[in-house]
């Protein structure tokens, strides 16, 4: 059998265009990291959160329901408030909101934060469940009143 022989400029030729390739196609995932919309903010009070899963429950979940994993955009609730019971132990911040429905905000800061503050938090709708809306949130924030 006859013996290839290696050619050293067409293995050079290949490594270039494998690295150009990457590069490119590096590029090309950072790019598309970067055009990634900006999630929708929805603001609300807390009572007329409540107001709306009252009125029309099935409505009001495809709002707030953040889309599915690897689905574009998103939808953030900056919800306001009055507390009505604060929960160290198990990191629950409860929001009076009216006959119609329960708020609890699940935070994962919320230092200083006592009943009859009114504050705000941004975060995504977890669920609703026997008329109780959860929104899980990084911080809750005391508004100047």
């Amino acid at each position: 059998m006859a013996q290839l022989k290696s050619d050293p400029h067409r293995a050079g030729t290949v490594r270039f265009l494998a690295v150009a390739l990457m590069t490119t196609l590096m590029a090309a995932l950072a790019a598309a990291d970067n055009d990634a919309p900006e999630p929708r903010v929805i603001k609300r009070a807390a009572e007329d959160m409540a107001k709306e899963f009252y009125k029309d429950t099935d409505a009001a979940v495809k709002k707030y329901l953040p889309p599915r994993k690897g689905a574009e955009g998103g939808v953030l609730v900056e919800i306001t408030g009055v507390v009505g019971k604060v929960d160290e132990k198990a990191r629950e911040v409860g929001l009076e909101a009216g006959p119609n429905a329960i708020v609890i905000l699940h935070p994962k800061k919320f230092e200083g934060i006592k009943a009859g503050d009114k504050v705000t938090a941004q975060g995504t709708f977890r669920t609703y469940f026997m008329r109780t809306i959860v929104i899980d949130c990084d911080e809750v924030k005391a508004v100047a009143k």
